[in-house]
């Protein structure tokens, strides 16, 4: 699949959530592989993966964790309950990776604008090269002010920013039987209505407001899952026939 974006002049970020299932601010398991191991074999664990990972993919650039607000691999890694344990999980996986692709820039995730502040100092004690957002108005708020002064937030702790998630509907309606995260009465910013060119208008402005504050690059989540119990087939790239929406053309 690498191989295959960079045939298409795309760049790789690889995401690892070291986690058996979906990684995000209100779950971190352990894998369950590593939940009985001693500190000391899960950090082998830990840099044998990461390296493994970016031997086997190569990316241009490796994103550690996935929304690690909280830390992650909890409770191991539990940024407020088990501090130390974050520190070490962490600084060894930035170990790994640095020995892995010396020059591969090396990402942390955050989700959300509030709060950033602390995480990016952390992030800069780290080591990593930047720290990446997630931005959905429905969970994060509306403002986009702030959005954009979050990212000037990380670049003043030295480090660079980005727009890892961001997505917005074009319809409010559904098309299978699956829960969707943005329905007809979700929150969204003013002026941005869940219509086709609403939501090409809240990618190209997000991207005109990432480029504007210096980030490093804004990836929109998930343009094209519209197969299968797809929770968010009201917020692609393309309608429920496959046909494209104004937001694929949107640079």
């Amino acid at each position: 699949m690498a191989d295959i974006a960079r045939e298409h002049g795309a760049i790789v970020l690889l995401d690892i959530h070291f986690s058996d299932t979906w990684a995000d601010p209100g779950q971190q398991s352990l894998p369950a592989t590593w939940s009985q191991l001693p500190d000391s074999v899960l950090n082998d664990s830990i840099t044998a993966y990461v390296v493994r990972c970016v031997e086997a993919v190569n990316p241009d650039a490796l994103q550690l964790g996935n929304e690690t607000n909280n830390g992650w691999m909890w409770p191991r890694g539990n940024r407020w309950s088990n501090p130390a344990g974050w520190e070490v999980t962490m600084s060894t996986a930035v170990r790994a990776a640095r020995s892995a692709n010396p020059t591969m820039p090396v990402w942390m995730h955050f989700s959300g604008y509030r709060d950033v502040g602390a995480y990016a100092a952390e992030a800069k004690e780290f080591g990593v090269d930047g720290v990446g957002l997630s931005y959905y108005p429905w969970w994060h708020g509306t403002d986009l002010d702030s959005l954009g002064a979050a990212l000037d937030i990380i670049q003043s702790h030295g480090l660079q920013s980005a727009i890892f998630e961001f997505m917005a509907p074009w319809t409010g309606t559904w098309n299978d039987t699956a829960h969707n995260l943005v329905g007809e009465n979700t929150v969204l910013v003013p002026g941005y209505p869940a219509t086709p060119q609403g939501q090409a208008d809240f990618i190209r402005d997000i991207r005109v407001l990432a480029g504007a504050h210096g980030a490093w690059a804004t990836i929109y989540w998930e343009p094209f899952w519209l197969s299968g119990s797809s929770p968010v087939e009201n917020c692609t790239w393309a309608d429920f026939n496959g046909s494209l929406l104004p937001s694929s053309e949107v640079r």
